[in-house]
């Protein structure tokens, strides 16, 4: 959809946020709910899925298998993901507090913020940052506008600036790009959730593009002249001299969905007279997939056995511990199994030092 330029203007940004919000969703609850299918996979995929879950060995009380090798890649690149998140968050952090220069009251700045809060308490600050290319909101509790240092703006493309800034802070878009951020520290494997921060990045930007531009054609040429602007003085500003953190909002970022022509469509485009059917398909397809999703759970195929079959709370089981720490189950007067944990038996079997222990009563043979 944001390659194709008249579908991107007919659905819009609203519904984009509707269908990527839905995708957000399924991110965040990965649970199989009740009214699952389970669908048994073929015997094939079966001796694949029980391989990866197999138990080689035990060490100590995990259980060590190839399944649960990837599950500790998974949790030491989520431990490593949110150390840099945080890392780059406190070395950003003390750039701006070290590096910065407070230039709330120098020139139009102070004035045209508190003509863009109309009244309400002014919370922001505007610091000349080193090592920006291009203008950005930084912080929740006491937003600051970070302007790249060096960076002439002038009189009027500097209100549209403050505007767009602003917009982002009253939108609690911050906050969004905070949580966005650590569902991709969380899913850091997954190709799918990075298409997905850069996708909803972008229909912010959107967002506040069309709340900044209004709805009058003086107005919004106004608003593509200041983009136009900071976009040609940010050419040759000093990108990738500070990595920026999550916790901000860029007038412009390296995401391929958030570029001038896709913003400069969405703000000047006319929808094409599909809008409303392609609206309604949309909507449909990505809730009918996100419901399928939740419908049928694959599983690997396993064969209960058919013979000598036993309830695990039957009250005539009953545990030995040995002397290396593992447990003899006996059914009646039969040795069963010799296992390492008895996870899979009920709480309430009995468990003795010894054989000696098991009373007369439990140790009768059923012959039946």
């Amino acid at each position: 959809c944001f390659c194709h330029r008249d579908i991107l203007v007919s659905i819009g940004y609203k519904m984009f946020a509707l269908l990527l919000g839905i995708a957000f969703l399924r991110f965040v609850f990965p649970f199989q709910l009740p009214f699952a299918t389970n669908i048994i996979l073929p015997k094939p995929l079966s001796r694949v899925v029980l391989y990866f879950r197999h138990t080689f060995f035990m060490a100590g009380p995990f259980r060590v298998s190839m399944w649960g090798f990837f599950v500790l890649i998974w949790a030491v690149g989520v431990l490593v993901k949110l150390s840099v998140y945080v890392g780059r968050e406190v070395n950003f952090y003390r750039s701006v507090s070290q590096r910065g220069r407070d230039i709330t009251h120098e020139g139009y700045y102070a004035r045209l913020l508190d003509e863009i809060c109309g009244g309400r308490p002014n919370p922001f600050r505007v610091i000349e940052a080193q090592g920006l290319d291009t203008p950005m909101l930084y912080g929740i509790r006491r937003p600051r506008i970070l302007v790249p240092a060096g960076m002439e703006i002038p009189q009027d493309i500097l209100g549209y600036l403050l505007s767009h800034e602003t917009a982002h802070h009253f939108h609690h878009d911050i906050l969004i790009k905070v949580g966005l951020s650590l569902l991709e520290t969380m899913y850091w494997w997954n190709p799918a959730c990075y298409l997905l921060k850069a996708q909803l990045d972008a229909v912010l930007e959107m967002r506040v593009d069309n709340f900044v531009a209004g709805d009058t054609f003086d107005s919004k040429f106004g608003y593509l002249n200041c983009l136009v602007y900071v976009a040609e003085q940010s050419a040759g500003g000093g990108k990738g001299k500070v990595r920026v953190p999550g916790s901000h909002a860029s007038l412009f970022s390296s995401h391929v969905f958030n570029n001038l022509p896709n913003r400069f469509d969405m703000i000047s485009g006319e929808p094409k007279p599909y809008a409303k059917p392609l609206h309604i398909a949309a909507l449909t397809v990505t809730v009918a997939l996100y419901l399928f999703s939740y419908l049928f759970i694959f599983e690997a195929r396993y064969a209960m056995p058919e013979e000598n079959m036993f309830e695990t709370s039957d009250s005539s089981i009953y545990a030995v511990m040995t002397e290396d720490s593992t447990y003899e189950v006996y059914y009646g007067g039969f040795l069963m199994e010799t296992v390492d944990s008895l996870e899979h038996y009920s709480k309430n079997t009995p468990i003795y030092g010894s054989l000696d222990e098991v009373p007369e009563e439990l140790r009768i043979v059923i012959e039946q």
